[in-house]
């Protein structure tokens, strides 16, 4: 499974995670560096992506928002089997 990390990490966490996590693979991006292909094999998402990246990939199961609210999400057409929980460990379905 591929997990798209949006949010600044740093170099020890990130490796953390990979030895912790050793069936996934972990891409490391910003919202400007992130490709069409990365988020073409993304199953999570951990950040902020827009609104139209999640709607155009339906291989996204679930998006961790680094914000306490999912307000930018709403009426934007999002599909209904997607996860989101935010910094507030509010799930939304």
């Amino acid at each position: 499974m591929s997990v798209i990390v949006l949010t600044p990490v740093k170099e020890r966490h990130k490796e953390l995670l990979r030895k912790t996590f050793t069936n996934e693979e972990f891409v490391f991006e910003t919202n400007n560096t992130v490709t069409e292909e990365q988020f073409k094999n993304a199953e999570i998402v951990f950040g902020q992506p827009s609104s139209d990246k999640i709607k155009k990939y339906e291989n996204i199961k679930w998006v961790q928002l680094p914000s306490a609210g999912y307000d930018p999400y709403i009426g934007k057409g999002i599909r209904k089997d997607l996860y989101f929980s935010s910094i507030s460990m509010e799930i939304i379905k």
